[in-house]
């Protein structure tokens, strides 16, 4: 699916910790949105960045709407990244999950300040974890509803259980004699749960949490309506298998049982051939939260 894309103002905002992102801002020609939804921040997974192409089609679907999007950064992008520009480097390899409350607060703040009042938060992948993270400790007035595009679930019991539990483990083994020789911050090559590199100790933080990362418990607490997407093909993987039994224990258990699960046919982790599928499924439940 081949849309053409709108032209984007390019904006920055500034974490309370000092850490500057960049971020691509589209006003839609007719203003308004919809009763529910007046602007969208859009947040990439791991090793991404606002630029990537994942959004693209959702974003002009959703302008065509009335909807303004943001498609921004936040401190996981790339592998490692510049960080605050003083020395504390960031990115997929040593950023910290729980950190990204800070990220999502100041870009929710600089659409607040541009006037937007009914804000949809849609994360992709780690992106949705962290969404789900925020909103699940951030009980923000300012957003009305969340979209979680294909969140890995980060439970250590459940991945330690998975069929690759044993390359998993051989990981944190990695990472905790790093650690233990007195090198947290050494970068070491990863397979599981992507390839990459990783810092020792942000990868036990990230992956070594128990339950704390885990979508399927926050979901349960976001205060606002959920959509949650997973490609089809997805689901014979270690980290999304058990999505489809699990956002429906979630949507039994959340508060007004407002959690919607669609699994995209044919989908992979970006909806390659599906992503008019998905647009189609998020477009209806705007419209059917907007009569709620």
């Amino acid at each position: 699916m081949s849309i053409a894309t709108p032209p984007v103002e390019l904006v920055e905002v500034r974490t309370s910790d000092e850490v500057a992102h960049a971020g691509a801002l589209a006003v839609p020609k007719r203003m308004g949105g919809t009763p529910r939804f007046d602007a969208v921040l859009m947040m990439h997974g791991a090793v991404g960045a606002f630029h990537d192409s994942f959004f693209r089609n959702f974003s002009t679907a959703l302008l065509d709407r009335g909807v303004t999007t943001l498609r921004a950064n936040n401190r996981g992008h790339d592998i490692v990244n510049r960080g605050n520009g003083r020395g504390t480097l960031l990115g997929t390899a040593l950023e910290r999950i729980e950190d990204c409350v800070l990220d999502w607060d100041a870009w929710i703040g600089f659409l607040a300040s541009r006037g937007y009042k009914r804000i949809l938060v849609f994360g992709h992948s780690l992106g949705a974890v962290k969404s789900a993270y925020y909103l699940a400790n951030r009980n923000d007035p300012r957003v009305t509803g969340c979209v979680l595009a294909s969140p890995p679930r980060f439970n250590t019991n459940q991945m330690l259980a998975s069929d690759r539990g044993l390359e998993f483990q051989s990981m944190l083994d990695a990472a905790d004699a790093l650690v233990a020789a007195g090198t947290p911050g050494a970068l070491m090559p990863t397979t599981f749960p992507l390839r990459s590199y990783a810092g020792a100790a942000a990868y036990l933080a990230k992956y070594a949490a128990g339950t704390t990362f885990d979508v399927l418990a926050l979901a349960i607490k976001i205060p606002c309506p959920v959509l949650a997407l997973t490609g089809e093909n997805e689901l014979l993987d270690a980290n999304f298998c058990d999505h489809t039994s699990g956002f429906a224990a979630a949507a039994a258990q959340k508060e007004g049982h407002d959690l919607d699960y669609v699994v995209v046919p044919n989908g992979d982790h970006y909806y390659t051939l599906a992503q008019a599928f998905a647009i189609e499924h998020l477009l209806a439940w705007i419209d059917r939260e907007s009569l709620d």
